[in-house]
């Protein structure tokens, strides 16, 4: 790497200095000998961008080789913002090549400072492209050998003590025996306990039984300690200079850094200096979900089975492994008494949190809604109360055992189940004073049990279809992410394809917490895609269809979407705003399959993995999706040539969570719809716009149904987030004919 500074440690003593004493020629050599020190820690943007430009090698391993200005000068800032120390916010569009542009600087950073950097993403394919394919990448590029890890939550790998304990009871789960001796053998060959390596269809319910957790792990104290793989990964952790994360993991250590815990301890990620944030417009959504708490009767009732259930007339449990060594044993059927009345006070909870409800998916606590409030809460003191009195009796179980007995796995865990439940008794807590927390949202919603939940031995068929969850949720994250984020690292890098709106990035900044730093700690750019949308891409509005407000605005959906999937031949991902929509579509299609021969496949109706991998492979397929696919779906080629967008991505504004915020907004006398509601929905729908081009190559249609772009005066500022593209604003009939003859 190039060197700008002249001195160097090896010719201090050619300095001139004529007379000056031998201590103060010591202090002058070792001024300059800092001054290099601190030299040697920056790198050279021009050094790394020649590896991206015509000549350089990544020009040497791709025949049809492009110089990409953009993805060079993205590499420039963030080459500048860990020379100096800053939060950067830097828009790269589909294209630029934000990876490398990222990782050459990081790799860079690394080998040249012996420090550690940490790349967050906000999905798992991004997580393996990373690591698999980008980081070995950019390392042969630049010849270096940095050694980069891949991170996954606790809860994918495979605990040997909790599948040990799971074999001890294995006779009473007679009808997965066979599951569980596959398990078992696979247990005994895999080096890293992944559940992603698990070569065939595992029940989630038996994995759960045997997934590592933190707050059930008992560290040096295990039988397993030495061959565990969470305890592998962590020593694998400290030796790896780049470790690739999900956003989930990366804030569970930030909120061990937030509470002041010891690092080593808790183990979530060794120490680090500078962090990366792909995919950073999820952000918020994820700080806000990780950093939420809830209750549901899952959540209590699996703690509860761990201590003590029946099966086939069996009782087993750790309760009864406590009883054993406990010289307090008349503790014990005080505990499953009061167990029971958990159980009870549990139902009860329901029944009025349904009520609550009533028709309605989702309930907020306000001051316009106390009034009802009375009963419910009732319930919340009565499941609360129920907690403690359990508490009391288990706590004199656990204290009549001796102490040399006190560090035995039964007793380490029968703790750590103790502080879940306590955690939830805290959760019940806050409700009962949720109008004294103005920086939280209380609300609830109303679930839908799965297939598997169902057949879960905890509840029985009388128990409904349905089940509520209470949630206590940050009203905003952004002093969250300045306390632990911005303030806490050395360097922030923060990158993805859709950070601005029509006001530039002040939107990301203020939800963000970026309104916090400094104008000299913060950087923020936008580099434009090199694709040539002007060419390949046809933004198509029909003028004849009804707004989304208009009774017969569904009708014409599901007619003028089947007569657009017939003019692009299939090869469509139809993206809804609604289930509701969305199954009224699917619905009139397949009413409708004589006139539309491509095969349908709709969310819902299968895991996302197995849809996406269906809809790459059969090439005229039609793909229906809602919120979760706006985002993150990579399909170059011929198999996606045409997105059709139903409705402008708008919030729901009674969501709970936008609804307060909103709120909080208009209470300050600014506008919520042009502050909030505008903005996000603009990111949103960049990014469903975003899944046409995945390559230079790409070429296709974006059809908009919603004709609010072009009635309503915000529209503009929809029109104007977009790339250039060429532009229909036409009736129905006269895209159709359009379309046919770009795709043709």
């Amino acid at each position: 790497m190039v060197r700008t500074s002249g001195f160097h440690p090896d010719n201090r003593g050619s300095i001139p200095l004529g007379d000056v004493k031998t201590d103060c020629i010591e202090m002058y050599n070792q001024f300059f000998f800092y001054l290099f020190a601190m030299d040697t820690r920056y790198i050279d943007a021009a050094y790394l961008s020649h590896f991206l430009k015509t000549g350089g090698s990544l020009d040497s391993q791709f025949d049809y080789f492009e110089q990409r200005d953009s993805q060079i000068a993205l590499l420039e800032k963030v080459t500048s913002a860990f020379n100096n120390k800053q939060v950067a916010v830097l828009e790269a569009g589909t294209g630029v090549g934000k990876s490398f542009a990222y990782l050459l600087p990081a790799l860079a950073w690394v080998e040249k400072n012996d420090e550690r950097v940490v790349i967050s993403t906000g999905t798992i394919n991004l997580q393996q492209q990373l690591f698999e394919k980008d980081i070995p990448q950019a390392q042969k590029l630049m010849g270096l050998s940095v050694k980069a890890l891949l991170l996954k939550g606790r809860q994918n790998y495979l605990c040997k003590r909790r599948l040990h304990d799971l074999l001890q009871e294995k006779d009473l789960f007679s009808e997965e025996i066979e599951e569980i001796d596959v398990l078992v053998e696979w247990a005994n060959e895999t080096k890293t306990g992944d559940k992603s390596h698990i070569p065939f269809m595992l029940r989630e319910g038996l994995w759960q039984r045997v997934q590592s957790e933190s707050d059930a792990c008992l560290g040096i104290k295990c039988p397993f300690y030495e061959s565990c793989f969470v305890m592998k990964l962590r020593k694998e952790a400290n030796e790896s200079q780049i470790l690739v994360v999900n956003h989930h993991l990366l804030f569970a250590d930030i909120e061990t850094r937030l509470n002041g815990l010891p690092f080593d301890e808790n183990g979530v990620l060794p120490a680090y200096t500078s962090l990366i944030f792909d995919e950073a417009h999820g952000i918020e959504d994820s700080a806000t979900s990780f950093f939420s708490s809830s209750l549901n009767r899952f959540t209590v009732l699996k703690q509860l089975s761990l201590l003590a259930r029946s099966r086939k007339n069996t009782h087993t449990g750790l309760l009864f492994s406590l009883d054993v060594l406990s010289n307090s044993p008349e503790y014990l059927q005080e505990c499953l008494v009061k167990m029971q009345d958990i159980k009870t006070a549990l139902t009860h909870f329901e029944t009025e949190a349904l009520e609550l409800m009533e028709k309605d998916y989702a309930f907020r606590f306000t001051a316009g809604t106390a009034f009802r409030l009375r009963s419910f809460l009732e319930a919340v003191a009565n499941l609360h109360r129920a907690f403690h009195s359990f508490f009391t009796s288990f706590r004199a179980l656990i204290q009549g055992i001796d102490e040399e007995d006190k560090s035995l796995p039964s007793v380490w865990e029968g703790k750590q189940i103790y502080k879940r439940l306590e955690y939830m008794a805290e959760v019940c807590e806050s409700f009962l004073d949720w109008d004294q927390q103005e920086d939280y949202v209380f609300w609830m919603e109303k679930r839908r049990l799965s297939f598997a939940q169902n057949k879960n031995e905890l509840f029985s068929k009388e128990d409904g279809q349905s089940y509520p969850v209470i949630h206590k949720t940050p009203l905003s994250i952004a002093k969250t992410m300045n306390t632990g984020v911005f303030s806490q690292f050395e360097t922030v890098i923060c990158t993805s394809a859709t950070l601005q709106t029509s006001s530039g990035f002040s939107f990301w900044l203020q939800r963000n917490g970026g309104q916090y730093l400094s104008k000299e700690r913060l950087i923020c750019a936008a580099f434009p895609s090199n694709f040539n949308y002007r060419e390949n891409a046809v933004l198509a509005i029909p003028t004849d269809m009804p707004l989304p407000d208009s009774p017969l605005f569904q009708a014409s959906v599901e007619k003028n979407v089947l007569k657009l999937l017939q003019a692009s031949e299939g090869r469509a991902l139809v993206l809804f705003t609604s289930f509701e929509s969305l199954r009224s579509t699917a619905s009139y299609l397949r009413d409708n399959s004589h006139l539309l021969i491509y095969p349908l496949l709709v969310q819902g109706e299968a895991d996302r993995f197995n849809l996406l991998k269906q809809f790459k492979e059969k090439k005229d397929s039609i793909l229906l999706a809602t919120s979760s696919f706006w985002e993150g779906v990579d399909v170059p080629g011929d198999s996606l040539s045409h997105v059709i967008i139903v409705k402008l991505p708008f919030a729901v504004p009674n969501e709970p969570v936008f609804a307060a915020r909103s709120e909080a907004i208009e209470k300050q006398g600014r506008s919520s719809f042009a502050e909030l509601s505008l903005p996000g929905a603009i990111i949103a729908f960049r990014q469903g716009f975003g899944r046409l081009m995945r390559r230079n190559t790409d070429r296709g249609i974006i059809t908009v149904l919603d004709r609010r772009l072009l009635a309503k005066s915000y529209g503009r500022l929809f029109l104007a987030s977009l790339p250039e593209t060429r532009q229909l604003f036409s009736p129905t009939e006269d895209l159709i004919f359009e379309i046919k003859s770009f795709l043709k």
